[in-house]
């Protein structure tokens, strides 16, 4: 996958991709209160009710320390 990580495009390997869908902000809720499963609240930007399935937007940035922004940003300069 090809994500914008501190102001760059930076590729990451995964296992898989299920689907990919394009979301218009306007479309993304405020987070709840309170979300199940492993994740942090404070990564979460939103949610997206999709084929009625909620789907967690996450703060990429933010789940990167500064030291690992910062590397992001200068790879490839």
């Amino acid at each position: 996958m090809v994500m914008d990580v501190a102001g760059g495009l930076t590729g990451f390997i995964v296992d898989a991709v299920s689907e990919v869908i394009r979301i218009h902000s306007s479309e993304i809720q405020p987070p709840p209160t309170m979300v199940s499963g492993n994740i942090d609240q404070e990564f979460i930007t939103g949610v997206f009710n999709h084929a009625e399935r909620l789907l967690i937007i996450m703060d990429v940035d933010r789940m990167f320390s500064a030291q690992e922004r910062e590397y992001f940003g200068s790879v490839g300069d």
